[in-house]
């Protein structure tokens, strides 16, 4: 069974745990599907480092309408950052005068595992983010924690390697490659800067980290 099939079925059985009200057995689920991503990441890329930067990387869309209906900015920005640190790379666009998030690209070896990652963590920070009673404003920098949370969580998982800083280089070429993929020659790229900690950034963030954190114990307890 490959990598896609592993999370997808990881994903299928931590929902159906949640929906029989199994919450340690979701979060069990959830956290193998995370952790198989992160350590799928880093072996690609100690891997694929030595092939150089122009090497094929593969490439998929997550649609808009696949995205939570609210904060939708929010969740692309933060998926955007986490496929970079695991060494990809990502581009999203928004309708025309709308918040409404048109498509995601991301290129990262294991895309589609990458891609059903994310969805899973996107449908996470939805339904806690619906138990929230707070100002769309709040929110929105809430989401926007909960993704650089789980980002700082990847990182500590790269670090935590023992070849990290290999790693690390790798990485930083994995992500050349992938972005290689994505950007046609000439194409400008406006890069996001992450706002300053805001009011509800903070508690976003300390929930995204609590999740990720959460995760990795689960699997390896």
């Amino acid at each position: 069974m490959n990598i896609v099939e592993r999370i997808k079925n990881l994903l299928a059985h931590a929902a159906s745990a949640a929906e029989l009200g199994n919450h340690d057995e979701a979060t069990l689920y959830e956290a193998k599907a995370i952790e198989l991503m992160t350590r799928h990441a880093i072996d690609r890329a100690q891997i694929n480092a030595t092939a150089g930067t122009r090497r094929s990387v593969e490439t998929a869309r997550i649609e808009g309408d696949e995205l939570p209906a609210t904060y939708q900015s929010a969740h692309a920005v933060g998926i955007v950052d986490l496929v970079d640190v695991l060494g990809g790379y990502g581009l999203w666009w928004h309708d025309y005068h709308s918040t409404r998030v048109n498509r995601i690209a991301l290129a990262i070896d294991g895309v589609q595992g990458f891609r059903h990652l994310v969805l899973g963590l996107a449908s996470i920070a939805a339904l806690e983010a619906s138990t929230i009673n707070a100002s769309r404003r709040y929110m929105g920098n809430w989401v926007r924690g909960f993704w650089y949370g789980c980002a700082i969580e990847a990182r500590r998982h790269i670090q935590a390697d023992e070849h990290a800083a290999a790693v690390s280089k790798a990485l930083v070429v994995t992500t050349a490659a992938a972005k290689n993929a994505l950007v046609e020659p000439g194409q400008k790229v406006r890069h996001y800067h992450a706002p300053e900690v805001s009011f509800g950034y903070a508690s976003g963030a300390q929930y995204g980290q609590e999740t990720y954190r959460t995760f990795g114990k689960a699997v390896t307890s």
